[in-house]
Parts: C-alpha cells; sequence; structure tokens
C-alpha cells in the first residue's frame, strides 16, 4: 500500500470529496524515450571509421577516418535546412580502417586516432572551430585496432583502445593536464577470443563500455556490456561481461563498431551487425537499458534495426533537445520527448489493473484541435496520478501514479464537439508482442530465475524490479527460449511454480511482488472505517483444489483438503523439470497451489477513492481479510460534479 499523508487519509474518507486528477503523456515508454529517427542528410562520403559528437555550443562535430586522411565536419546550428557535406582535412598518415573517438565536456572536445602503433589525441577549446596539435599518447609494439573515449566525473578524461582484434584492451587517463605514461591493461581478456569493437561514456559515477568480439573457449559472436570503475565502484576495476547481442561460433553474423551514449540515465547504443552469408548486410542495430542508472552491466533491450547501413557502424551523440546519429554520408535526428500535460482537457477516465495486465481509457476535450499525435504519440506513456485537494491550502495530493502505453487514440467530431479518446495498456499487456529473434537457451546452474525473468522483460523493453519474492526466483534452472516465443509466454513459464505476481502499471515497466499468507490488513473498509458504496461477495469452488507437480523424476502434491471434501477433487497437473529433489518438488507445488489459491476471485467493492491500494495489499472488509486482486478508478465529470470511485476485486488470502 502507498503511504499517504495524514491530510490525505483523512480526506479520502470524508461524505464530500472534490477530486484532483492530474493526467500526463510524453513520448516514451518505461524509462526510455521513443527515438523517432528522421534522415536529414544524405551525401555521397565514402563509408570509413567515423565519430560524433555535440558540441557545447550546440555544434554538430563528425569526424572520419577516409583511407588515412583525418577530416572533421562542424556544422552549427545543426538542422533540415543545414550543409553536412562540408569537411576539413587535419592531417593525413592514419592507419587504414582504424578507429576514432570524440568525446565533449564543458570547455573541452578531445579527437583520438592513430597512426598504427601510435595512439594521438587533438583537443579544441572553441567548440571546434579549431584544433590543437597532436599529442602522442603512447606507442604500443603492435598497431591499434579500435579507439573509445569519455570525460568523467571531475573532468578528467580516459581513452580505451585494442590491439589490433587481439584480446589486450587498454585504457589510458588523464588527471588534470598530465597523461599516464602507458596504457594499463584491463583485467578480462581471458573471457574473450578477440576483440572487434569498442564504446565508452559516463553514467552513474564509471565508465560506461559496450564492447563486440568473439566468446573464449566457444568462439560464439557476442556484444558485451560492461563498466570501469571510477567512483562508483573502486577506480579502474573491471565489471564482468553482460551479453547484449549473441551469434553461435557457426554462425555467418558477428558484431563490430558500438557507439554509446547516456540519455536520461539510461544508456543507448548502437551495434554493428555484420552478415557475410545470404542476404549480406552491414546494418545498424540500436538497444538500450530499460533500467533507470543500471549502467552497461544491467539487462538490455533487443537490438533492434536502424534504417542506417555502414561497415563501420552508426555513431550516436545525444544532447539538448534532440538526439543524432551519424555515418560519414549520413545524419538523423530525433526530437527528445518533452511530457504534456492532459489534466485541463480531461473528461473522464477509467482504469483497471490486475495480475494479467491492466487498461486504462481517458476522454479528453479537443476543441482547440491541440491533441495531435506530438502530444498523443502512440506507443508513448499515459500517467495519471489520482489525489484529492487535502494538503495546506488546498495544495493536492497523490499516491499511486499508475503508467500505461497508449495503444490506441481516436478523434472524433460530433455534433460541433471534438474530443480525443486515448486507450492504453500496461507493460505485461504487450509483453505478447515481443517474439524471440533467435533461440536460446542457459544450461542450469548459470543464472537465477530471476535474472533469466529480469533479462527477457528488458528485451521486451521494459525494467523489471522484485520485492518479497520466494525462493524459488534464486534457482538456477536450464531454460530455453525458442525462436518466436513470446515474452509474456516465457516469463509465465518462470512464474508457473512461484507463489508471487507480476504487476505492471503501477509504476513504470514490470514488477515482480511476492507477499505471505499471513499479511495483515493495511487497510479498513466499512462501518467507523473507509466508505463502501457497493459490496458483492461470492461463495465457489476453486478452479483447482488438488496440484501435482511432476518433474523428470518424481512428483509432489499440494491439497486443499477441505475444498475436496466439499467439492470434490479438483486436479491441475503442472510439468516443472526444476523439481530435481523432493524438497524442490514439495516447495515448487506448494507455491503453485498458492497462486492458485490467491487467483481466485470472491467479491467486488465499490467505494470513493482511494489513491493508496496496490495490487495484493490485504484489506479489512467488514472485519474479513481479503486480497486485492484488482483495483481500479472511474472519474468523470459533469454538470452535476464529478464521479470518483474505487472498484476492488477481492481475493482469498
Amino acid at each position: 500500500m502507498i503511504p499517504l499523508t495524514a491530510t490525505l487519509e483523512e480526506y479520502a474518507k470524508r461524505p464530500q470529496r472534490t477530486p484532483a486528477l492530474r493526467a500526463f503523456a510524453i513520448a516514451q515508454r518505461g524509462n526510455l524515450a521513443l527515438l523517432q529517427w528522421s534522415r536529414l542528410y544524405s551525401g555521397t562520403e565514402p563509408d570509413s571509421p567515423h565519430a560524433a559528437t555535440i558540441a557545447p555550443d550546440g555544434s554538430l562535430l563528425r569526424a572520419r577516418n577516409a583511407s588515412g586522411t583525418l577530416a572533421v565536419s562542424r556544422v552549427t546550428n545543426p538542422g533540415s535546412g543545414s550543409t553536412f557535406s562540408t569537411w576539413t582535412t587535419l592531417t593525413t598518415g592514419l592507419l587504414n580502417g582504424s578507429g576514432l573517438a570524440l568525446a565533449t565536456k564543458p570547455g573541452e572536445i578531445l579527437l583520438a586516432y592513430t597512426t598504427g602503433t601510435a595512439l594521438l589525441v587533438r583537443t579544441s577549446t572553441n567548440n571546434g572551430a579549431s584544433w590543437s596539435a597532436p599529442l602522442t599518447l603512447t606507442t604500443e609494439a603492435t598497431n591499434i585496432g579500435s579507439i573509445a573515449a569519455a570525460f568523467g566525473a571531475a573532468g578528467n578524461p580516459c581513452i580505451f583502445y585494442t590491439l589490433g582484434t587481439s584480446t589486450t584492451l587498454k585504457r589510458i587517463r588523464r588527471t588534470g593536464t598530465t597523461w599516464a605514461a602507458s596504457g594499463t591493461n584491463w583485467t578480462r581478456a581471458a573471457s574473450v577470443a578477440s576483440l572487434t569493437g569498442l564504446a565508452a561514456t559516463y553514467l552513474a559515477a564509471d565508465f560506461q563500455l559496450v564492447i563486440t568480439g568473439t566468446e573464449a573457449t566457444t568462439g560464439h559472436k557476442r556484444a558485451w556490456g560492461a563498466f570501469m570503475g571510477d567512483g562508483g565502484f573502486p577506480a579502474n576495476s573491471w565489471s564482468t561481461l553482460t551479453p547484449i547481442a549473441e551469434a553461435d561460433v557457426s554462425s555467418t553474423t558477428a558484431f563490430a563498431a558500438p557507439a554509446l551514449a547516456p540519455l536520461d540515465g539510461t544508456l543507448r547504443a548502437t551495434i554493428l551487425r555484420k552478415e557475410t552469408g545470404p542476404v549480406a548486410h552491414n546494418r545498424a542495430m540500436e538497444t538500450a537499458t530499460p533500467g533507470f542508472n543500471v549502467g552497461a552491466l544491467g539487462a538490455w533491450t533487443e537490438p533492434a534495426p536502424h534504417e542506417a547501413q555502414s561497415a563501420y557502424g552508426l555513431a550516436i551523440t545525444l544532447a539538448q533537445a534532440h538526439a543524432w546519429a551519424t555515418t560519414p554520408n549520413g545524419v538523423w535526428r530525433a526530437s527528445l520527448p518533452v511530457p504534456h500535460d492532459l489534466t485541463a482537457p480531461l473528461l473522464s477516465a477509467r482504469y483497471r489493473i490486475d495480475p494479467s495486465g491492466a487498461r486504462c481509457t481517458v476522454e479528453l476535450d479537443n476543441a482547440s484541435a491541440s491533441l495531435t499525435p506530438g502530444a498523443l504519440t502512440v506507443g508513448g506513456t499515459l500517467s495519471l496520478l489520482p489525489g484529492y485537494p487535502s494538503g495546506p491550502g488546498g495544495a493536492e495530493e497523490f499516491g499511486l501514479g499508475p503508467t500505461f502505453i497508449i495503444t490506441r487514440v481516436t478523434y472524433r467530431t460530433a455534433q460541433g464537439r471534438r474530443v480525443a479518446t486515448v486507450d492504453a495498456l500496461g507493460a505485461r499487456d504487450l509483453l505478447d508482442h515481443w517474439h524471440a529473434p533467435q533461440s536460446w537457451q542457459t544450461a542450469p546452474n548459470t543464472l537465477t530465475r530471476l535474472q533469466l525473468a529480469t533479462r527477457i522483460a528488458a528485451r521486451a523493453g521494459f525494467e523489471l524490479t522484485a520485492s518479497n519474492t520466494g525462493p524459488e526466483w534464486n534457482e538456477r534452472p536450464s531454460f530455453a527460449l525458442q525462436l518466436g516465443e513470446s515474452a509474456e509466454s516465457a516469463l509465465a513459464r518462470l512464474s508457473a511454480v512461484t507463489a508471487d505476481g507480476i504487476v505492471s502499471a503501477e509504476r513504470p515497466g514490470l514488477h515482480l511482488r511476492g507477499f505471505a499468507p499471513s499479511d495483515p490488513p493495511t487497510f479498513a473498509y466499512g462501518p467507523g472505517a473507509h466508505p463502501i458504496a457497493e459490496l458483492t461477495l461470492a461463495d465457489q469452488p476453486p478452479r483447482a483444489n488438488w496440484l501435482r507437480l511432476q518433474g523428470a523424476d518424481r512428483y509432489a502434491e499440494s491439497t486443499d483438503y477441505a475444498s475436496v471434501y466439499q467439492h470434490g477433487p479438483r486436479l491441475r497437473p503442472l510439468r516443472s523439470l526444476d523439481a530435481t529433489t523432493d524438497a524442490k518438488a514439495t516447495a515448487s507445488a506448494a507455491a503453485a497451489r498458492r497462486r492458485d489459491a490467491w487467483s481466485e476471485p470472491q467479491g467486488e467493492l465499490v467505494a470513493p477513492f482511494h489513491p493508496a491500494t496496490e495490487l495484493f495489499d490485504v484489506v479489512d472488509v467488514e472485519g474479513a481479510p481479503y486480497r486485492v486482486l484488482s483495483h481500479g478508478l472511474d472519474y468523470r465529470r459533469g454538470p452535476q460534479g464529478a464521479r470518483y470511485d474505487l472498484t476492488l476485486g477481492l481475493g482469498a488470502m
């Protein structure tokens, strides 16, 4: 239950109440902005390694290594009418095909490149209008391959680079104005067999990286997330590698040339997917971390195709009101989302949240025809803040703030009245839209059930958080995800042997919530407590009262004997190959029957809206405890005032 202020709690019980309901829309799904790319430039420049950044004054800076020639482009106030075809040569003699990097902080821009074995850097203090002479930072015994750079929180840069495509990745740091004398090897060389690409940025007090290459021992092709500590974790310490994109060693698919940028606490990355078999292509793929401030070691979304095709990937940079993506012969721009306040035109709102998902519909007065697709983006987020003007001086106070994904907007004109109707769903309802693009499996004792669920939810674009979960989520089962299987199907399989539920809409993304049968009531409805408008209770037999969980070589049962005696046996069989011991089989059977028990509806309560209730709360209804199986809002304003009701679906403890 959401904690409320004492004034809000008291106001909600009054016989006469004035609703306070705010509504907002933003082109964002969960924590991720919707980047709707538009191509501004199509040129004839030859394909080559390249980098991009936004200067402190808003200029778009690009750099390329065109057959050993280092050239830069600076476009001030970039936009749809800008000229992106002008390049200035800085120097020649670069190693042909080698990478380069740009990094920016207020007052300084850094450009790193290589002539072969030497790592060089130039700087600009005037937004890229001019550049310093080159400074050689270090000279290696073999040629340098990929290069990445980022500024840390203290304004000191770090450059990361590989030696060819070997397993050697090094970093070289500057403190103040002094660079280290030489590069220092990373500590994860044993995890890789080769390195094909590198990108870096800074987020959550550490350097964040995307690394591409092949896996040690297996030779599987991979793109990984990783970080190097800079304060969030011990300085210069290296994390393990978390997979972002994967292909078998025998596959004709490989990954290279990543780019990386932070956006509002998330990471945005592009990865080059190289397909050498039929049909051959070099496709830029976009991915992101749906978790807020989790860094590159968190779960990533399924890489999705971008229209750009380049053998050297797609550079990305984010600043001010836009995101930018570039190749030497292409420039794309996407507007960053801003929230739209829908409170004033709100005519009605209805939502219902239950364990299977969430649904919401709002009606908006569109008399001025201002509610356009720019304000109401299908695929974006609709947020509601229900509460009351219960604070000091009538200040509005709120409890739960549900969020939904907009799935349809209908514009209607009738009898001179314009209305926009917005239909939206919870994150869980959209899990059926994601289907695995390839088969994937993990061996037993590798990932926990919770790690698997977190990965799958992220692939579908949503962060999964958890609280009070049962021990089943710490098990490390073997798990196979089949080509074409939906995220909903996979999460349902993972949670089938647990008593916990997956909730959407009560917060951005998905939340895995556990609870105990003995949870005490957190709120009371009835005489002397929160008033009841309508109450319906039902007595009916359960769908199942006898659960048999069958493992590979054993089975266990959990039974509601009282129900068997009264209603007769109602068996539900359940298969779980993870039931490898008697204890696991017995515990999983009991947890699964608990899930069956709490999912049985027993009644419905309608009351004046109360903004604290969450799914699976326990409430006292006229002296009896019930589990909240659904909660919903019904708001409609009219000439006679506003209707503002709460509807609770009640279930067994």
